[in-house]
């Protein structure tokens, strides 16, 4: 992976983590950060019907 790929996935991955009402990522949500930055491969694919708790 380009570290400038990584550096996206790493913006775009972390750039909440520090709200105060931040809640984990469902698997919807990762696969649209995936998707955002260019990460559409069958490695990227997430079942987004997996339920978030």
């Amino acid at each position: 992976m380009p570290i400038t790929l990584m550096a996206d996935l790493a913006r775009s991955w972390y750039s909440r983590h520090a709200d105060v009402d931040w809640e984990k990522w469902t698997p919807a949500q990762a696969l649209e950060i995936f998707q955002s930055i260019g990460l559409v491969s069958d490695f990227w694919d997430l079942d987004t019907s997996a339920k978030h708790y």
